[in-house]
């Protein structure tokens, strides 16, 4: 019976840890897609830029 409550409790834990990695894991990649969207504005602005200045002569 002792034996029952101790997996029992390192199942909780696991289970409590996996959820914790997943909720990291999202988070990361949440962080890395609002990275890649500033990005993306900033080239847009860039590109923007470019296109107003017009082309250089070489």
């Amino acid at each position: 019976m002792e034996q029952k409550k101790i997996d029992a409790e390192a199942r909780k834990q696991r289970d409590v840890e996996e959820r914790q990695a997943i909720a990291a894991r999202k988070k990361e990649a949440s962080d890395r897609e609002k990275d890649l969207k500033e990005q993306e504005k900033a080239a847009a602005r860039e590109l923007k830029t470019l296109e107003m200045v017009g082309p250089h002569p070489v």
